[in-house]
């Protein structure tokens, strides 16, 4: 059972890498086209983070359970999950970014935030580097460096509900475009799915040492299996977002001309 939800797991983050990559990239060339800076911060940490340096992380953590399985020394691996490491942080200063220049531009808290976060994520990481956490040796340095990564979704989350309801009400009296509001939703709806998915993941390791061997496989098919989901949710909500189909625009057209009948 382990098994099935590992390739249910490695199916589904191949689907959002996949996704991130190819968002990231229509986002760099709409930046390249209008030179706007939100554009090109969400596009590269799209393509850093969750394309690239997720991937990597993914593929090295594959690659090392095999090695390991042949009884093989896992240096390559790690080489590979370490550039994996420094693209997806660079991709979450790149949000970060991307989040106060967006929301919070005149905000000098907002701004602080931002880099204390980011010297927070990057101190747990080196710490755990240093202490070998790329050669699978948990460390605490680990849960702070993951500390920054898991909450900045929510950061953004609440940052975009907040200008969400702001449009809707606009929206109301006709004073908002109702596919640009609707795109704050679904960026709100994909933070909250990419929340979900860094902390379920982890179960297993958080809950270790409250639960009893025997019970841990149980634990990590659950976890593996909901974390599939919400890479699957984060993705069709970044495609949403991004690439909407006709059928979907005219859905969210018709429904603001129905409401305000």
């Amino acid at each position: 059972m382990v098994e099935i939800a590992g390739s249910i797991y490695v199916a589904a983050t191949a689907a959002f890498v996949l996704a991130a990559c190819a968002v990231g990239l229509r986002l760099i060339g709409l930046h390249r086209r209008t030179g706007h800076a939100p554009e090109g911060l969400l596009g590269w940490g799209l393509l850093s983070s969750g394309g690239l340096g997720y991937g990597l992380m993914i593929f090295a953590v594959l690659s090392d359970q095999a090695a390991m399985a042949a009884g093989r020394a896992s240096d390559a691996a790690a080489l590979v999950c370490g550039i994996g490491w420094v693209l997806h942080n660079v991709g979450v200063l790149l949000m970060l970014r991307f989040v106060v220049i967006v929301y919070r531009p005149d905000t000098r808290w907002a701004r602080r935030l931002a880099v204390i976060l980011g010297v927070v994520l990057w101190s747990g990481w080196l710490v755990f580097v240093a202490h070998g956490g790329l050669y699978g040796k948990q460390t605490a340095a680990y849960w702070v460096a993951l500390g920054v990564i898991g909450s900045f979704p929510l950061w953004s989350m609440a940052e975009s509900y907040a200008y969400y309801l702001r449009m809707k009400r606009r929206l109301t009296i006709g004073l908002a475009d109702p596919l640009v509001c609707n795109r704050f939703l679904l960026w709100t709806l994909a933070s909250l799915c990419s929340l979900g998915a860094i902390w379920i993941v982890n179960a297993p390791l958080l809950v270790r040492p409250f639960v009893a061997e025997a019970d841990l496989p149980g634990v990590t098919v659950i976890s593996l299996l909901v974390t599939a989901v919400f890479g699957l949710g984060t993705v069709s909500m970044y495609w949403l977002t991004f690439f909407p189909p006709s059928w979907y625009r005219d859905r969210i057209l018709a429904a603001t001309s129905a409401s305000r009948a």
